[in-house]
């Protein structure tokens, strides 16, 4: 794969736009079209390309580790910590980026408990359908005393 082809597959990646793509890459506005229909039905651009497009699904994908310490954040209260996002709708650029905080209601708090219980193999299915309201409720008492 050249230089050139690669940029493409990049530019490819980024927007989903083949032609812009093409241009981007240093092909001419003239044969952009063309260029990008060859080089998607290219075998070792389009392997580049779903190669580059796995790999990042998995680094934005959550591993169960994560999630648990998430849900260990969320089950003792600590603030959580967004980014506020307000769009332009017609240019999708970002207008307004803030960083803030919210303190997890006691609702989500007693799901992050019991997420972290079923992980841990608390209680299993049969006991879960019995013993999940009372536990939730022990669980909920405990922690409306640490207030």
């Amino acid at each position: 794969m050249t230089i050139k082809q690669k940029k493409f597959a990049d530019y490819y990646i980024e927007t989903g736009n083949a032609t812009q793509s093409a241009i981007r890459a240093g092909y001419s506005k003239k044969t952009a079209n063309r260029i990008a229909t060859e080089n998607l039905s290219k075998l070792v651009i389009s392997e580049y390309i779903q190669k580059r497009l796995k790999e990042l699904e998995k680094s934005r994908l959550m591993t169960v580790e994560e999630a648990l310490l998430l849900s260990k954040s969320i089950a003792n209260g600590e603030p959580q910590t967004f980014i506020y996002r307000e769009l332009d709708p017609k240019t999708d650029e970002v207008l307004v980026e803030e960083k803030k905080q919210y303190s997890p209601k006691i609702e989500e708090r007693q799901k992050s408990i019991e997420h972290i219980l079923k992980v841990n193999g608390a209680f299993d299915k049969k006991e879960a359908a019995t013993n999940q309201d009372d536990e939730l409720k022990r669980l909920a008492d405990s922690l409306e005393n640490l207030k």
